[in-house]
């Protein structure tokens, strides 16, 4: 008998792989309706785990941590607020995940956008008074041109106004009056009910506006609310494997709903390692997504209740992102708003110059006389737009005279190649589009000399090496992001010798492309 029950249970084990059961993993709507069952079927027939038994997914591509090696110093404060603690006396009940928004925020930006964390300034459930103070403070120590991002998650009201775990706010228009008493580019990212109503329509009658370089990025439409996610949820809990291994992130339950979008933008998207990323790439992004989300929430949301109670919290939530559709130029080294550095734009700061030119000649043999020519510029400006640069100009001009016959002198020719070292500083003028420019160089200039006599210059300096000497101011206008029209006025000095000297102005109109 004990020999037969046996040879039973050896039996039933080797038909156990045979059988099929349900996965524990599976959510309790897949449970329900097994027709969802396919809506992520191609990331799990894939799947590889890690050591700690962390699903890979596949072909659901998550970005390594190599991905941002390349990504160069982002020089941006951050001042980052998550209330989650509301008292009883606010009137608002307590949120469970805003805190969780600061922890993901505080990392990315130091991990995946290079800030340094001395830049990056949290506030944990504070009031009203105390944001006040924390980012004047901030703002007292911003240096000249860098930027501020700040970010608030937690309760709005309807009126647009943010509130503070004691029930104090900050109303739009102060908000406003805090962004414009200081110049630098401000990035504000809201993740709050009501958050749009900072710009519209509440707003639409407040005198005062937000200062032309800040930029805008809100979790909701004015009228809409925002709500908050569990990375129970099958759609989100693939990040896990993210916020652990790369930003080294465990143990985070949940996120706001659109912050959890800002986790999946680092986490899945295809960074190119020769292109910036910017605010508007990571908006355009994120409105893409809470589209496929909503869309999926939908088709679900016909065989489970549970999609379909989903699908009623998300469909309303709609980020948006003011100014829009611009590009702005402003302050920062790339003159517009950036996230990501890769790498700075251009590469080297390397400008290439090509240039029409005319030019007079004062003195001596050519004096009054007109001639033509063309140059190179090749330079380096570290400030990419703005700052000294330096760098090499060669080219060609030339000069004549002509004579007449019945004097016995013929025209006089001189062909000139200069190779110059050049030097200067440049810096926007009025509107940030308009760069002024002053430079001087130094080199070699080869004459070619082509006459039958010359009474002024003596027989020796004809075929020579000279020295040259230029000085320059010019004016230069964007045609399109890398190309610059530009004009200016460049005195130069042809040494023949000690004693004889041709000095003229060029007068060159010059197209310049920025790698």
């Amino acid at each position: 008998m004990k020999k037969s029950a046996c040879l039973l249970i050896k039996f039933l084990l080797l038909l156990l792989p045979l059988c099929s059961f349900p996965d524990s993993g599976t959510s309790s709507m897949e449970k329900e309706s097994p027709g969802t069952k396919g809506l992520y079927e191609d990331v799990m027939k894939e799947e590889t785990r890690d050591k700690e038994n962390h699903i890979i997914p596949s072909p659901l591509r998550m970005n390594r941590p190599e991905v941002f090696k390349s990504v160069k110093p982002n020089n941006m404060v951050a001042f980052l607020v998550g209330n989650n603690s509301y008292t009883p006396e606010s009137g608002f009940v307590t949120l469970n995940e805003c805190v969780n928004d600061v922890n993901l925020l505080s990392r990315i930006l130091t991990v995946c956008c290079k800030l340094d964390r001395k830049n990056v300034h949290t506030g944990i459930n504070i009031t009203a008074g105390e944001f006040k103070s924390t980012i004047k403070k901030i703002i007292s120590q911003l240096e000249k041109d860098q930027s501020l991002f700040l970010s608030f998650s937690g309760h709005g009201d309807e009126d647009g106004s943010l509130i503070f775990v004691d029930g104090t706010s900050v109303k739009p228009g102060e908000l406003k009056s805090i962004i414009n008493s200081f110049a630098n580019d401000t990035v504000i990212l809201i993740d709050a009910c009501h958050s749009g109503s900072h710009d519209l329509p509440v707003d639409m009658n407040e005198s005062v506006q937000f200062k032309e370089n800040s930029i805008r990025i809100y979790s909701s439409l004015a009228h809409m609310s925002s709500k908050e996610i569990q990375y129970t949820n099958d759609y989100f809990a693939y990040l896990n494997y993210f916020y652990k291994n790369v930003l080294g992130l465990s143990g985070l339950e949940g996120n706001g709903y659109f912050t959890s979008f800002i986790g999946y933008f680092f986490a899945e998207f295809d960074f190119s390692d020769s292109e910036n990323i910017s605010y508007q790439d990571l908006m355009n992004y994120i409105a893409n997504k809470n589209n496929q989300y909503v869309e999926d929430l939908a088709r679900r949301g016909y065989r489970s209740g549970d999609a379909e109670a989903e699908f009623e919290k998300r469909q309303y939530q709609v980020p948006k992102m003011y100014p829009l559709g611009t590009k702005n130029r402003f302050n920062d080294p790339n003159h517009q708003f950036m996230l990501i550095y890769k790498p700075i734009q251009p590469p080297l700061g390397i400008h290439i110059g090509f240039a029409i030119e005319s030019n007079y000649n004062f003195t001596q043999v050519f004096t009054g006389r007109l001639g033509a020519g063309l140059s190179l510029r090749l330079s380096y400006v570290p400030g990419i737009e703005k700052g000294f640069f330096f760098g090499t100009e060669t080219g060609y001009f030339f000069v004549n005279r002509p004579e007449e016959i019945k004097s016995g002198l013929q025209s006089i020719w001189a062909h000139f190649i200069p190779a110059m070292v050049i030097g200067g500083f440049q810096n926007y003028l009025l509107n940030d589009q308009i760069i002024f420019a002053m430079a001087g160089g130094g080199g070699v200039c080869i004459g070619i000399w082509y006459m039958d006599e010359f009474l002024t210059v003596n027989a020796e300096v004809k075929n020579y090496i000279h020295a040259c000497f230029m000085g320059e101011v010019s004016l230069s206008y964007p045609l399109m992001e890398e190309i610059r029209l530009k004009f200016g006025i460049q005195a130069y000095d042809i040494m023949l010798d000690m004693s004889h000297h041709i000095i003229g102005l060029k007068l060159p109109l010059s197209f310049s492309y920025r790698f």
